[in-house]
């Protein structure tokens, strides 16, 4: 399954390019302020750019792996794991003249031809819950550029 968009960030919140890269950067150490229900992250390897986590949803956890290029984007892999998906999440700085935002890209080895029990496709689900999830990511953004300014 493919699923791509782009958000930006409202004119308003006069973000720069380093303090969105700083809202990033806090989703790699601290992912629970951005991912409903995980309730840990232990960070088993560090490198100059990326970081190896088993991430935990109450008994459950996967293992990611987390790349960056400083600056302009952040990948996310998990791989397949006790017959569930596996996938990638790509988010990368988008600068259009004075507007900032973000790029999401999600590849997932879930089949889109794939249906939920009451016969909606799940792929229809997924990409609306992703939407909604990189909406709440953006606002978290916003809350941390605020609380480093001084204006939360």
């Amino acid at each position: 399954m493919h699923f791509e968009h782009r958000l930006f960030f409202a004119p308003e919140e006069s973000l720069d390019a380093i303090e969105v890269w700083q809202g990033l950067a806090t989703r790699i150490e601290h992912p629970q302020e951005f991912v409903l229900g995980l309730t840990g992250c232990d960070i088993l390897e560090r490198g100059p750019a990326h970081v190896l986590r088993r991430l935990h949803f109450g008994h459950d956890s996967y293992r990611d792996r987390v790349e960056w290029e400083e600056g302009k984007r952040l990948r996310f892999v998990v791989e397949p794991q006790d017959g569930r998906p596996g996938g990638t999440l790509e988010i990368s700085l988008v600068i259009e003249g004075e507007r900032l935002g973000l790029n999401f890209r999600y590849d997932t080895t879930l089949d889109e031809a794939l249906l939920a029990p009451d016969g909606r496709p799940v792929a229809e689900w997924l990409s609306q819950a992703y939407a909604a999830a990189d909406a709440d990511t953006m606002a978290r953004i916003v809350a941390i550029a605020r609380k480093k300014r001084g204006k939360a």
